[in-house]
């Protein structure tokens, strides 16, 4: 024999389980009405039944909902507006809530989009940097290449001014040898010419004597 499980569910309970029996009839019949404790008589209106089937049998589950029957429309309009307030609050409490939520959210935007600027405006002044830097090392790189050229100029002038001395040098010792032989030279021919002055002198005197002699009686 399959075991069916009754289930009662109460809206007013949240869901609670008001009545569970085991094959048992339900103690409601159609629209009928149930005592509380406090002994007033409520009635108890049928929202729906599910059959449900598993491995422990059928469970039939049936949803109520109970209302006294002395509540009056005006008792039950101020628990809705009730409850529309607290609703209400709760929706405002909520919307405050999300509100803070937003605004600190948005100051914390706010404060990463200024650090993502300020650290932006850092990285702009640190490229001009570099491109001044760049900027002077080529300057200076143009500044070294000119100053090499000069060098390897000076340089070269040094070695012909060297070479110039060196040349300069030789030509001395030559002009000196030069000037030593015309030394000589002037020297032999002074000689020389002393000799023939001599020479001159005694010829001339030879003549004289050999004139003298001719003219005298």
């Amino acid at each position: 024999m399959e075991e069916t499980i009754n289930l009662a569910l109460d809206d007013t309970t949240n869901g609670g389980i008001l009545l569970m029996a085991q094959n048992e009839e339900s103690n409601t019949k159609g629209d009928g009405g149930a005592k509380d404790d406090s002994g007033s008589l409520k009635v108890v209106e049928s929202i729906r039944n599910v059959l449900i089937r598993s491995k422990f049998g059928k469970i039939a589950v049936s949803e109520t909902r109970k209302s006294k029957n002395d509540e009056q429309p005006k008792n039950r309009e101020l628990e809705l507006e009730e409850r529309e307030l607290q609703w209400s609050k709760k929706q405002f409490e909520g919307k405050e809530k999300n509100e803070k939520i937003i605004s600190d959210l948005t100051k914390k935007v706010e404060e990463v989009v200024k650090k993502e600027k300020d650290l932006f405006m850092k990285i702009e002044g640190l490229v001009d940097e570099l491109v001044r830097e760049k900027k002077d090392i080529e300057m200076l790189t143009q500044q070294r290449d000119l100053v090499e050229v000069n060098l390897d100029q000076v340089q070269q002038k040094v070695v012909n001014l060297r070479h110039t001395i060196e040349t300069l040098n030789h030509d001395k010792t030559k002009l000196e040898e030069t000037r030593m032989l015309a030394v000589k030279v002037t020297v032999d021919l002074q000689r020389e010419l002393s000799k023939l002055n001599e020479a001159v002198m005694f010829e001339s005197s030879v003549a004289e004597n050999w004139r003298n002699e001719e003219l005298e009686p």
